[in-house]
């Protein structure tokens, strides 16, 4: 078997032509043998959309606006932190008149909290409080954001939780919400013909630091909407009389 020898380029340019190539095919040979439920990360500046710097330099969210009703039963919970979640695919992202995307959208919220709960808190999602609320920003493309809270859980509950490092944007959680996604993602492909792509389904995180202002990022209202989709689950009883009435 004859083995052809290599040809050294001759020119700056030409040399760092083969650079950038060799650096494009080491990126591209590191993503084939990565783990099957690694999703796109978003790095779009519009998943910041809302979150101001303050006079400190410190991140912080704008208490200026027009906000859902909800926005008192919500800050009075201590959230974890925010799951934001982009679609890129026409059945999760559209505004259509009959609500068809939005049903869709819900209910992979609800898919995704039960995952989370069963699989790696190990705690019954009736015991974890949580909110979803849907989205369009400044792309039009619906997406979700979810916040939750381990307010009424007990002892036994939290010590498990607490297992989970939710202080890294992209650490144990980060990790255990992609699985749960590409879990879902699989489970939704069975039945269709249009199958959702892995980089059609971006997951993000955000730790809470500031309870206060993820509050109101949950409930502020987009311009001009004067409503949005707010769904609350698990609040207690007292709280949900609150909201009876």
């Amino acid at each position: 078997m004859r083995i052809k020898n290599k040809i050294k380029p001759k020119t700056r340019r030409r040399r760092n032509i083969v650079k950038k190539r060799l650096k494009r095919y080491s990126k591209h040979r590191t993503h084939k043998h990565s783990k099957s439920y690694t999703l796109k990360t978003d790095n779009n500046p519009n998943d910041k959309e809302g979150i101001l710097i303050n006079d400190k330099g410190k991140k912080t969210y704008p208490d200026k606006g027009d906000f859902d009703n909800l926005l008192r039963l919500i800050n009075m919970h201590q959230w974890v932190g925010l799951i934001t979640v982009k679609f890129h695919h026409p059945e999760y992202t559209t505004e259509d008149r009959l609500g068809h995307s939005s049903k869709r959208r819900f209910e992979f919220a609800e898919q995704l909290m039960k995952n989370l709960c069963n699989r790696w808190f190990g705690v019954k999602q009736s015991h974890v409080i949580w909110v979803v609320t849907e989205e369009f920003g400044l792309t039009k493309e619906a997406h979700i954001h979810i916040v939750f809270s381990f307010d009424n859980l007990n002892s036994k509950g939290l010590d498990r939780v607490s297992r989970i490092n939710f202080s890294e944007d992209e650490g144990d959680f980060y990790n255990n919400g992609l699985e749960s996604c590409e879990f879902l993602r699989n489970s939704i492909n069975k039945d269709r013909r249009d199958k959702i792509r892995p980089n059609q389904i971006d997951f993000n995180w955000r730790e809470q630091w500031d309870n206060e202002g993820l509050s109101r990022y949950m409930a502020k209202l987009e311009w001009p909407r004067k409503s949005k989709r707010i769904e609350l689950h698990s609040f207690p009883r007292k709280e949900s009389e609150l909201l009876a009435g």
